[in-house]
């Protein structure tokens, strides 16, 4: 319980060595909720951090899990990432530039090598950003100007160029 204590109040890097698979996944999972913030879980790679994230959601179900995964190409490769692997990417740098100070516990679990591959500022992301849900409603006018700030062009429907034509 000590340790679980010391952990949680560390401030800055902690280092964890030693320890039995699985329990690493405890300990980051612990410290987010007792912190009552964000953990940075670095693997060693992509299949270390499926199964870090697996642990983590199965001993705190209730805590937000958030998957960083590295790019599945050289950064120069005439090859671009897979689009999953973007999304997944985006998403979680769309959910932490949004984070404030009172945000809910949370743990990212991400590869050593999906940290040195560079991202976009986080006001560029969060600018970028629009959530949407199943159930909820968005203003016509508010996704129709956010669309077009990112780079899609507003052009009227085909049928109602049609029912003005046929109108006159």
């Amino acid at each position: 319980m000590e340790r679980l204590n010391y952990i949680a109040r560390a401030e800055g890097r902690l280092a964890l060595s030693g320890a039995p698979a699985g329990y690493d996944a405890y300990l980051a999972a612990e410290a987010a909720a007792r912190r009552r913030g964000l953990v940075l879980f670095v693997t060693a790679d992509d299949i270390a951090a499926q199964s870090a994230a697996e642990t983590i959601a199965f001993f705190a179900p209730g805590l937000e899990v958030l998957s960083f995964p590295a790019w599945d190409c050289l950064p120069y490769d005439r090859l671009s990432p897979k689009p999953d692997i973007e999304s997944i990417r985006l998403a979680t740098l769309a959910v932490l530039a949004k984070r404030g100070r009172e945000s809910a516990a949370a743990v990212v679990v991400a590869p050593v090598h999906a940290l040195l591959q560079r991202v976009p500022p986080r006001n560029a992301i969060r600018s970028a950003s629009l959530l949407a849900r199943t159930g909820e409603t968005i203003e016509h006018e508010a996704l129709t100007n956010f669309l077009v700030k990112n780079g899609y062009t507003r052009a009227r429907s085909l049928a109602a160029g049609r029912r003005r034509s046929t109108a006159s």
